[in-house]
C-alpha cells in the first residue's frame, strides 16, 4: 500500500468512526503521504484523492489533526529544491488554513465568514514564521513573494514589520515586491500607529512602480493603513481587475474547490471596502468588465442537458455556470460600496429605487445584474433582494413589472416615485395610509396586477420585512391588501381569477390573504378551493376576521 492509499484509507476510517484513536492514525498517515511526495504535482495530486479532498473541503473544525498536516506540508516546502516547487507547496500549506483568503485584506469582514478550522491550523502555520523570515532574502523571487505573504498570516509577526520593509525597499521582482507591500500593509493595520509612516511612504513611492502588481500592492497597503485612495491607488487596484492574472502560486488564494482566484479578486476585496476619491471612474472601470466565459461550465451544462433531460438543465442553468468564476462576488461587491457607500450616498432605508438612482449608481447596478447570481450577496447589500437565476435586475430597472413600476405618492412629505416594496413598507410602519396607498397603487395598474402584488410576497417587500418588529404590521399588510382588492372588485375584478393565481404559486402566494378576501364576498367555499383556504388558516399571520369567516362558511 503506497503513502496515498494509506492517507486515504485512514480518513476513510476516521470519517466513518471518529475517535482520538482513528483522529492520531489519519493525521499520521496524511502527514507521513505528505511528506513522500517528491514534488508539488505529487501533492497536488495527493490533495485530489478521495476522502483527501473530503478532508480539505470540509476543513472539520478545529480537530486536532490539523496541525501535523500544516506541519507536513511547511516542511516539504522546505525541501523543496526546486523555487516554483517550495512556493506552490506552501501556498498549499496557507490554503489549508482557510479558504477565504481575502479576508487577510477585508477589515469589513464579519468574524462568522472566517473558515472555523484557521483556528486549528493558523497557529501551526504561524510556528514555522523563522522559515518565512529566512525566505524573504532567497535567491528567488517565488519563494521572497511566498515567505512576504506567509507571514501576512502569522498573529504574532507584528514585530517583523521592519523586516519585510527593509525587504520590500531592495526587491528588484515586481510580484515579490507586491507581495511584500501587501503584508506590511497587513502587518501595520494590525499594529496600529507603530511604523505607519514609514509604509505609507514605501507605498506612495510604488505606486509609481513598472509593473501593475507593485502598484495594486501598493494600493492595498495604503487602504490598510486606513487612507482614502488617491485617483492614482484606485487605477492601481481597477487596472488589475480589467486585466487581471495570476497571483503568486505561494500565497495559495483558491477557492474551497482548489479554483485559484487572480489578481482581480485582490483589488475588489479591498474596493469592496475601501473609502476613495476616485469611485465614479471606478465604477465605470469595473462595470466594463465582461462576466468569464467558462468552457467547462458550458460542458457541464450539455452533460446535464444530455443525460438527464430539459428541466434539470432548466435549473442548472439559473446558477449561470458558464459565467461563474472566483472573482465575480467580489467585483460585484466593489460595485455595491463604489456606487453608493464610497460616494457617500449609501442605498436608502426604505429600499432601492430604480427611479432614484443617479447615472453611476444605475451603471454599477446593470453590471451587478450581468453577475447574478454570483452578484446576490452585493445586491442585498444595496436593497434589492435576488434570488438564483431570477433576472431581478433588468426588471427592476425596466419599471414595466407591476412589482418594479413607478407610483407617483407623496411620503414625509416628499413626492417620490416609489415601486411597490417601499410603498408597501411605508404604510405597515404607518408612514402611509392605506387609502393613499391604494390608490396609488391603483393608478399606477390593472386591478388583475393590483390583485397580484398583494397576495404574494415579492422581493420588493424584503427590505421592510427584515425590519418588522410588530405584530401590529400585520394588521396593517391585511388592511392594504384588503382595500386594494375590493377596490379591483369594485373595478370588475372577479375574486375566483384570484383564488385559481394564488393556488397556483404555492411557494410566494398569500393564501390567508387570499381566503380573508374571498370569504368576506362569499358565505361558502367551493371545493377547488378548500386546500387553498386551510392552508391560509394554518398560514395566517393575523387571525381574524378569517377564523370568524371560516366558521361561518362552515356552518350547516
Amino acid at each position: 500500500m503506497t503513502d496515498d492509499d494509506a492517507a486515504a484509507a485512514a480518513l476513510a476510517g476516521l470519517f466513518e468512526v471518529m475517535t482520538d484513536e482513528t483522529m492520531a492514525v489519519a493525521a499520521s498517515a496524511v502527514a507521513r503521504a505528505i511528506r513522500a511526495c517528491a514534488h508539488a504535482d505529487a501533492l497536488e495530486a495527493l490533495l485530489q484523492r478521495e476522502h483527501v479532498v473530503d478532508l480539505f473541503g470540509n476543513g472539520i473544525g478545529t480537530l486536532p489533526l490539523w496541525p501535523p498536516i500544516i506541519d507536513a506540508m511547511v516542511a516539504l516546502a522546505d525541501a523543496m529544491p526546486a523555487p516554483g516547487d517550495a512556493a506552490r507547496v506552501l501556498g498549499w500549506a496557507r490554503w489549508a488554513c482557510g479558504a477565504s483568503p481575502t479576508e487577510l485584506v477585508r477589515p469589513d469582514l464579519a468574524p462568522s465568514l472566517v473558515p472555523a478550522h484557521r483556528a486549528a491550523c493558523l497557529p501551526a502555520f504561524a510556528a514555522h514564521a523563522p522559515l518565512y523570515r529566512r525566505w524573504l532574502g532567497d535567491g528567488s523571487a517565488e519563494r521572497r513573494a511566498a515567505g512576504a505573504h506567509a507571514l501576512a498570516w502569522c498573529a504574532d509577526a507584528s514585530e517583523d514589520l521592519e523586516l519585510v520593509l527593509a525587504a520590500a525597499r531592495a526587491e528588484p521582482d515586481g510580484a515579490a515586491l507586491g507581495s511584500a507591500l501587501v503584508t506590511v500593509g497587513v502587518l501595520a493595520h494590525r499594529r496600529g500607529d507603530a511604523g505607519a509612516d514609514a509604509v505609507r511612504a514605501l507605498a506612495h513611492a510604488a505606486l509609481d512602480h513598472p509593473e501593475a502588481f507593485a502598484r495594486a500592492g501598493a494600493a492595498v497597503a495604503s487602504a490598510l493603513l486606513g487612507e482614502t485612495l488617491s485617483a492614482a491607488a484606485t487605477r492601481a487596484l481597477t487596472d488589475v481587475a480589467i486585466t487581471p492574472f495570476p497571483l503568486p502560486a505561494g500565497w495559495g488564494w483558491r477557492t474551497p474547490g482548489k479554483v485559484s482566484y487572480a489578481s482581480d479578486a485582490l483589488a475588489c476585496a479591498v474596493l469592496g471596502w475601501a473609502p476613495t476619491v476616485a469611485a465614479d471612474d471606478a465604477v465605470r472601470a469595473l462595470a466594463a468588465i465582461a462576466p468569464p466565459d467558462n468552457p467547462a461550465g458550458a460542458a457541464f451544462l450539455e452533460a446535464l442537458r444530455a443525460q438527464l433531460g430539459e428541466q434539470v438543465w432548466r435549473d442548472a442553468a439559473r446558477a449561470r455556470p458558464q459565467h461563474a468564476g472566483p472573482g465575480e462576488a467580489l467585483i460585484a461587491s466593489a460595485l455595491a460600496h463604489l456606487a453608493f457607500a464610497a460616494r457617500d450616498r449609501p442605498a436608502p432605508a426604505d429600499g432601492l429605487v430604480a427611479a432614484e438612482l443617479d447615472p453611476i449608481q444605475r451603471l454599477a447596478i446593470e453590471a451587478m445584474g450581468r453577475r447574478e447570481p454570483s452578484a446576490e450577496a452585493a445586491l442585498r447589500r444595496v436593497g434589492l433582494y435576488a434570488q438564483r437565476g431570477e433576472d431581478l435586475v433588468p426588471a427592476f430597472l425596466d419599471g414595466t413589472a407591476a412589482e418594479w413600476r413607478p407610483m407617483t405618492i407623496v411620503v414625509d412629505g416628499l413626492a417620490r416615485r416609489w415601486h411597490f416594496g417601499p410603498v408597501w413598507g411605508a404604510t405597515i410602519a404607518g408612514r402611509l395610509s392605506v387609502e393613499a396607498a391604494c390608490d396609488a397603487i391603483h393608478a399606477a395598474m390593472t386591478p388583475s396586477e393590483a390583485v397580484d402584488l398583494v397576495t404574494r410576497f415579492t422581493a420588493g417587500r424584503m427590505i421592510a420585512y427584515e425590519r418588522i418588529t410588530d405584530a401590529a404590521a400585520w394588521a396593517i399588510d391585511q388592511a392594504l391588501a384588503l382595500a386594494v382588492i375590493d377596490a379591483a372588485v369594485a373595478r370588475g375584478f372577479e375574486l375566483d381569477e384570484m383564488m385559481r393565481a394564488v393556488a397556483a404559486n404555492p411557494r410566494t402566494g398569500l393564501p390567508a390573504i387570499a381566503a380573508v378576501a374571498y370569504l368576506r364576498a362569499r358565505d361558502t367555499v367551493p371545493a377547488e378551493f378548500r386546500a387553498l383556504v386551510e392552508r391560509g388558516v394554518a398560514e395566517a399571520r393575523v387571525a381574524e376576521p378569517l377564523r370568524t369567516l371560516v366558521a361561518r362558511a362552515a356552518a350547516p
